[in-house]
Protein backbone atom coordinates (compact mmCIF):
# COMPACT_ATOMS: atom_id res chain seq x y z
CA UNK A 1 0.00 0.00 0.00
CA UNK A 2 1.00 3.63 -0.88
CA UNK A 3 1.83 5.96 1.59
CA UNK A 4 0.64 9.62 1.39
CA UNK A 5 1.06 13.02 2.51
CA UNK A 6 -1.11 15.70 1.71
CA UNK A 7 -0.21 19.42 2.94
CA UNK A 8 -2.20 22.90 2.74
CA UNK A 9 -2.98 25.73 5.58
CA UNK A 10 -5.29 25.31 8.13
CA UNK A 11 -9.04 25.43 6.88
CA UNK A 12 -8.52 24.68 3.67
CA UNK A 13 -10.52 21.53 3.42
CA UNK A 14 -8.34 18.61 4.00
CA UNK A 15 -10.46 17.39 7.12
CA UNK A 16 -13.90 18.14 5.59
CA UNK A 17 -13.05 16.60 2.10
CA UNK A 18 -10.57 13.37 4.12
CA UNK A 19 -13.38 10.74 2.35
CA UNK A 20 -12.66 11.95 -1.47
CA UNK A 21 -8.97 12.66 -0.73
CA UNK A 22 -8.90 8.69 0.46
CA UNK A 23 -11.29 7.87 -2.63
CA UNK A 24 -8.61 10.17 -5.02
CA UNK A 25 -5.99 7.25 -4.13
CA UNK A 26 -8.45 4.22 -4.01
CA UNK A 27 -7.76 4.28 -0.58
CA UNK A 28 -10.16 3.27 2.88
CA UNK A 29 -11.60 6.47 4.55
CA UNK A 30 -10.02 4.48 7.97
CA UNK A 31 -6.30 4.98 6.62
CA UNK A 32 -6.78 9.08 6.68
CA UNK A 33 -4.65 10.43 9.81
CA UNK A 34 -5.77 13.78 10.53
CA UNK A 35 -2.18 15.28 11.70
CA UNK A 36 -4.12 18.58 12.60
CA UNK A 37 -5.56 17.04 15.27
CA UNK A 38 -2.40 16.13 17.17
CA UNK A 39 1.04 18.16 17.22
CA UNK A 40 -0.39 21.44 15.75
CA UNK A 41 -0.38 19.65 12.49
CA UNK A 42 2.85 18.09 12.02
CA UNK A 43 3.97 14.80 10.75
CA UNK A 44 3.96 11.65 13.44
CA UNK A 45 7.82 10.95 13.81
CA UNK A 46 6.84 7.11 13.52
CA UNK A 47 5.08 6.86 10.52
CA UNK A 48 3.48 4.31 9.45
CA UNK A 49 3.37 2.60 5.43
CA UNK A 50 -0.17 2.84 3.98
CA UNK A 51 -1.94 5.55 5.50
CA UNK A 52 -2.77 8.99 4.08
CA UNK A 53 -1.45 11.53 6.51
CA UNK A 54 -2.86 14.96 6.14
CA UNK A 55 -0.73 17.93 7.19
CA UNK A 56 -0.91 21.48 7.79
CA UNK A 57 1.53 22.85 6.13
CA UNK A 58 2.30 25.48 3.67
CA UNK A 59 5.24 23.84 1.95
CA UNK A 60 6.55 20.35 1.82
CA UNK A 61 7.08 18.84 4.92
CA UNK A 62 10.71 17.82 5.46
CA UNK A 63 11.38 14.28 6.59
CA UNK A 64 8.66 12.36 5.42
CA UNK A 65 10.19 9.19 5.64
CA UNK A 66 7.88 6.53 3.74
CA UNK A 67 5.88 8.69 1.37
CA UNK A 68 5.37 7.43 -1.63
CA UNK A 69 2.83 10.71 -3.24
CA UNK A 70 3.23 14.10 -1.71
CA UNK A 71 0.90 16.69 -3.04
CA UNK A 72 -0.33 20.22 -1.75
CA UNK A 73 -4.18 20.04 -0.68
CA UNK A 74 -4.90 22.60 -3.69
CA UNK A 75 -3.22 20.37 -6.38
CA UNK A 76 -6.35 17.89 -5.88
CA UNK A 77 -9.37 19.93 -7.37
CA UNK A 78 -11.33 20.09 -4.01
CA UNK A 79 -12.93 22.86 -3.04
CA UNK A 80 -11.51 25.39 -0.79
CA UNK A 81 -12.87 26.23 2.19
CA UNK A 82 -11.98 29.87 2.02
CA UNK A 83 -14.28 32.45 1.57
CA UNK A 84 -14.24 33.99 -1.56
CA UNK A 85 -11.84 36.65 -2.26
CA UNK A 86 -9.81 35.57 0.96
CA UNK A 87 -6.46 33.22 1.96
CA UNK A 88 -6.98 30.17 3.93
CA UNK A 89 -5.83 30.29 7.20
CA UNK A 90 -2.12 30.36 7.99
CA UNK A 91 -1.02 28.24 11.02
CA UNK A 92 -0.40 31.65 13.27
CA UNK A 93 -4.09 32.51 13.01
CA UNK A 94 -5.74 29.17 13.20
CA UNK A 95 -3.76 28.81 16.81
CA UNK A 96 -4.87 32.45 17.98
CA UNK A 97 -8.19 31.21 17.41
CA UNK A 98 -7.45 28.14 19.53
CA UNK A 99 -5.91 29.92 22.48
CA UNK A 100 -8.83 32.38 22.56
CA UNK A 101 -10.99 29.46 22.69
CA UNK A 102 -9.10 27.96 25.94
CA UNK A 103 -7.57 25.41 23.87
CA UNK A 104 -3.75 26.44 24.08
CA UNK A 105 -1.43 28.01 26.25
CA UNK A 106 1.88 29.83 25.68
Amino acid sequence: MKTVIIYGPPACGKTLHAASIAALFNMPTDRVFDCGKFDYGRLPPNMLPGYIYLVTDHFPPKDVGCADIIKRYSELGLPNMARPGQQPQTEEQTLAYIRGQGGVTG
